[in-house]
């Protein structure tokens, strides 16, 4: 079992419903030098670094106002080996690790639940 299957079986919520949550928010896509969507080889689309990104430096914003998200926030891919982390209620995506160039970008969706194992 992933750590994303086995991450939704702890929260007892489906596929279905993640992905409802996820596409009910409108997306606002842009050029930007420091990341990219492409080709994932974890799940669908995914968020790449167009450059070297350093331990604690601000990403991008991930939603505006929480209801709209940016490419970074709808893309970016779980991973229990993350390497960065939402901060601000997840308006702002920053990386934990350097990330290379061309690396994936992946949080781990349980740091931005409120489901209590997790609080």
């Amino acid at each position: 079992m992933s750590d994303y299957n086995k991450m939704l079986k702890e929260m007892g919520v489906s596929e279905e419903h993640v992905q409802k949550v996820t596409n009910q928010c409108e997306v606002i896509e842009f050029d930007n030098d420091t990341y990219h969507k492409s080709n994932s080889k974890i799940h669908g689309k995914g968020v790449f670094a167009s450059k070297d990104i350093k331990s604690k430096s601000i990403i991008g914003l991930a939603t505006i106002d929480n209801f709209i998200k940016t490419m970074l926030g709808r893309f970016v891919n779980h991973s229990n080996d993350k390497n960065a982390r939402l901060k601000n209620r997840d308006l702002v995506l920053v990386a934990e690790k350097d990330i290379l160039k061309d690396q994936e970008i992946l949080v781990d969706y349980r740091d931005h639940t409120l489901h209590e194992k997790y609080l």
